[in-house]
């Protein structure tokens, strides 16, 4: 009997507004989706036939010739692979040396904390611009390397600011207990923080491979090397 009575209270609580919700829903979902399957659509047509239009949901010709003459091509391949090592690379590093630099920030002990962030700020408003920039990663001999697309980028102030505002979320008292406990200071960071703070992770990791992915202006700029194209450049 309880079973049948939450089963209908179940039901009487769905309502006029939860059908139009869902129907909302679904409707947002196929405009998102749509754009790639339609690209997906115009990369298994024949290109003629694709250059005539009206393709919005299937090919009216199949063909794999797109995909052939593709990966045929070495500098697409070349370029993924570049693409994919840096996001990988510079995601990693990038989350964990801004992640370090936020823990520190806001670290009890931290004496100087007021003076460094203000200095970072700073940074946000106020940059040498492109030549300075350029200049310096030449005479740290990044220039035509790999390293260009991961270390000039493995901190962002904005980043940090996030990390830190989170991290001051975490009770002090967790620090003091690891403390007593005879734990380090990367065993806390690694062993307390992180797990605590998965969803400022999961956030600014997405953030960092998605910039990583479709950036360009590094390898335009920086490089001049085809064994160092990326993805987008190309």
């Amino acid at each position: 009997m309880s079973n049948v009575k939450t089963k209908k209270y179940k039901l009487q609580k769905f309502g006029a507004f939860d059908v139009i919700l869902y129907i909302f829903l679904i409707i947002f979902s196929i405009l998102c989706l749509y754009p790639m399957w339609y690209v997906l659509a115009g990369s298994f047509s024949e290109g003629l036939d694709y250059m005539k239009g009206g393709v919005w949901l299937f090919p009216r010709k199949w063909t794999l010739y797109n995909y052939i003459v593709a990966f045929q091509d070495k500098k697409l391949l070349i370029s993924f692979k570049n693409t994919f090592l840096r996001t990988i690379i510079n995601t990693i590093c990038a989350l964990t040396f801004t992640s370090l630099t936020a823990y520190g920030m806001v670290h009890p002990k931290f004496r100087l904390r007021k003076i460094y962030y203000g200095l970072n700020i700073f940074t946000m408003f106020f940059s040498g611009g492109l030549v300075p920039t350029f200049m310096v990663i030449t005479k740290l001999g990044f220039y035509n390397s790999f390293w260009v697309y991961v270390i000039p980028s493995m901190y962002s102030v904005y980043n940090m600011i996030i990390f830190s505002n989170f991290f001051q979320s975490i009770p002090n008292e967790i620090r003091e207990s690891a403390e007593i406990d005879g734990a380090g200071e990367l065993t806390i960071f690694f062993r307390i923080f992180v797990p605590l703070s998965k969803p400022v992770f999961a956030t600014i990791g997405l953030w960092l491979i998605i910039g990583n992915w479709n950036s360009y202006m590094a390898t335009m700029i920086y490089t001049s090397k085809e064994s160092l194209i990326t993805l987008q450049y190309y």
